[in-house]
Parts: C-alpha cells; structure tokens; sequence
C-alpha cells in the first residue's frame, strides 16, 4: 500500500515541478519510524502484534506530506523502542551501513541506516533518551532532537511523560535545519508546546563566532569513557577554537535527572505496550521492561518529571555562562551485532547505560542536543559529537553543527557491498 501511494506522490510531485511549483520538500523521498502513523499502514512499534492500519497521519508525517515529500515506507525499530540496539526477533537485524557487523543503533536505528545507506533522503525518527542522536553518530548521519514541544507528537499529547521528541536524521545540517522548519509548531492537544521562533535555515547563513562553549567528558554515572570516542570531542575543539569561539572544560551540574527519569521511561513503557493489546507475542525482555513498567505509580513518573524540570533550571543556570556544551555521544563505541543477544529485560537495561549517559539527560530537562560527524574512525566507523544548548536555542546548536560540518566536510557514502563480508541481513 504504502509503495503504490510513493509512486503516485511521486510522479504527482515531477508533474508539479514540471509546472514550476516549489515547496521545500517536493518530491523528496523520506522514510518514518514504526512508532509514528501513516496513513493506511500499522503502527507496530516492532512488533509483529497485529494491529490496525493508521486512519491518520501524525502530525508530523503530516507536515511532511504538505511540503509535497513522498513518504517511501517504514524504518526497524527494537520493541517499544526500548533499547540502542535494532535487533528483533520478529523483523531481523539492521545493520550499520558501515560496517555489517556492527550495529546501526536505536530505537531510530532503521531510520539513521536508510539515510546513511542511501535508501531515503532524509528519516524521521524519536528519541526518548538518546533514539535518534545515538544512531545517526554511529551511521554518520546529523540528527536533532529540538526542544521539548516543538514538535508535534500528535496524536499523542505526549510521550514517556514528556521524554520524548520527534526529529529529523538527515546527511548535512542544512537538510536538517530545512525539516525542522517544516516540523516545527505545536497544536492543539500537545501537552507541551515551545514558543514560536524564526526560521532554521535562515540563521545558518549568519554563522556566528566568539561564543563561550564549555567542553564536558563527565557523565551523570561513573562509566569508563572510551579513547575513541574522546577523540572526535578534541577535534571539534581544535575546529571551533580556530574559528574564533572560547571554548573551555566545564562540567554541567546534571543532578539525578537522568536516573529520576527512569520511572518515566518504564511507565512510559508499559503505556505504549497497553495500546498494541496481547502482548504475548514480544520478546522476553520486552516482556520484562513492560512488567517493570507496570509496578511504577502514575504519580512516581508525574513526580518524575516535576524533578526534571528543576534540574531544566540548573542546566539553563549553567548555559547562563556558556553558549554551547560539547560532549562525546556515547561513552563507549558503537557494539557488534548479537551483543545482547540472550540477555534479559534487567541486563539489557542496565548494559544501556554507556551509550544513553550523555543522551538521556537532555530528554528529561527538555534542552535541545544534536550530533554531528566528525570524521571516520576505527573499523571504517564514523565519528560524532554531541551539542547542548540552553533552552529554546536549536539556533545555536544547529549553527555549530553547521561550522564543525564545514570544516570537515560531509562524509562519503559508506560502501555497503564491500563491508558485506558475513552474509546477514541489512
């Protein structure tokens, strides 16, 4: 269903621009992750828990379609999105693009390996603690996850009690910051809605110079932090210190914020798996974490997030002195494929921690982060950084990506046959 209606968009949208119409996504073939409606196909949330097909689009794929972009499929997801891994029992393996033995991320993981491989222009993905920033750093690809509000969830109200953001994965900023200025808005019925600001792509022309950006390797837990994924944090200093920014080590206040959310995440969990009905069909430690989920009181994740947001107060304290936080991604590099396989809902949790650390702070106070590549590092895999900045500002962290990006230009496609030396699946 979904193939047929991508070609008639499609040659809807080259009869259009044969006429000379424009918009700002017509034609362009854009793929959306298997937790988000569109119209015609289920939402299985990768599952093979049959459900209906959506009657709707979100809001979001909505706004998609309205700048004439033809939405070409579904992207793989881990159940209920839970883990930075893109492995199922139900839909296989998604591999990263490259290097297939290594895996592509998650939860957004299908949606950052289509854009990497090629399969579509741009994806659209979520992030509950790290799901789209995580792999779009290890399938070098851009990736931000906005400020809490700015874009529609819709037809949820909301997500994990307020975790949760939609965001682009895309090859550069500029397409980045192009999605974004067609996401971008609330409506009615959103829990959480930011205030309207100009357009993304605009800035961009007017990159700036002597901000004050604070460089951090701490984490809100006590995990080792990989030398290979330090590296690209140093390069980025030596790139932005060049152009003219004050950039120095300072470490954020992060509190508990990223702990105290977990009962969000869980709840947030067990809510999501209430709308798929039997849920005998998912995995055993999909099984788990929803069973966890269902201990947590509604008013220990409302508690939760009332938490967050004062820690949201002591972060924008902290970028009351700095434009801009620089960090690594992950603590550590992205694993092979089959790491967790066997392992139960507890250990698959707890083996989340090095990759979500740097991540999962910034959902739960709601800031805007976004990754970009920095280059290619060991096992032909790519390099990325992290970028904060205070409240309501993906300006600033969308112009730093673009001027780390100019200075080491985009990165190649990655050579899928050649790294295809196993035979699995992608």
């Amino acid at each position: 269903m979904l193939w047929d209606r991508a070609a008639a968009d499609a040659d809807n949208a080259q009869a259009r621009l044969d006429k000379g119409e424009r918009t700002p996504l017509l034609g362009v073939p854009i793929a959306i992750k298997d937790d988000t409606d569109v119209e015609g196909a289920a939402t299985l949330w990768g599952t093979n828990i049959p459900q209906r097909p959506a009657r709707a689009d979100a809001e979001a794929v909505r706004r998609l379609r309205e700048a004439g972009a033809v939405i070409i499929g579904k992207t793989n997801m881990p159940e209920l999105a839970l883990w930075t891994m893109t492995e199922t029992a139900a839909w296989g393996v998604t591999r990263n693009p490259w290097n297939l033995q290594h895996t592509c991320g998650g939860s957004s993981g299908g949606s950052a390996a289509a854009v990497a491989a090629g399969l579509a222009s741009a994806a659209l993905g979520t992030d509950g603690g790290g799901s789209i920033r995580i792999p779009a750093a290890w399938c070098g690809a851009v990736a931000l996850k906005g400020q809490r509000g700015r874009i529609s969830l819709m037809p949820a109200a909301q997500r994990y009690y307020g975790l949760e953001a939609v965001g682009p994965i895309t090859r550069s900023v500029r397409d980045n910051a192009l999605l974004y200025d067609v996401l971008a808005g609330a409506v009615e019925g959103d829990t959480d809605r930011a205030p309207p600001t100009d357009g993304f792509v605009d800035r961009l022309a007017s990159p700036r110079s002597g901000l004050r950006i604070a460089v951090s390797f701490a984490q809100p837990m006590p995990l080792t932090v990989a030398d290979v994924v330090r590296q690209p944090v140093l390069d980025a200093v030596k790139i932005l210190r060049g152009l003219g920014h004050d950039v120095e080590e300072a470490n954020p206040r992060y509190g508990m914020g990223a702990l105290t959310s977990m009962p969000r995440f869980l709840r947030g969990t067990y809510e999501e798996a209430c709308h798929l009905g039997s849920l005998d069909d998912l995995e055993p430690r999909t099984r788990a974490a929803v069973a966890s989920g269902r201990l947590i009181p509604l008013g220990l994740a409302q508690w939760s997030r009332r938490q967050a947001e004062r820690d949201a107060a002591r972060n924008d304290a902290f970028f009351g002195r700095f434009d801009a936080l620089l960090t690594p991604v992950t603590a550590q590099p992205a694993p092979k494929v089959g790491a967790w396989s066997g392992r139960g809902g507890a250990r698959c949790l707890m083996a989340m921690l090095p990759y979500a650390s740097y991540t999962a702070a910034w959902n739960a106070t709601g800031q805007p982060a976004a990754v970009v590549p920095t280059g290619i590092g060991p096992g032909g895999l790519p390099m990325s950084v992290q970028i904060v900045a205070r409240t309501n500002d993906e300006h600033t962290v969308l112009g730093l990506a673009s001027q780390i990006e100019a200075a080491r230009g985009p990165l190649p496609r990655p050579s899928i046959a050649d790294k295809r030396s196993d035979g699995g699946k992608t």
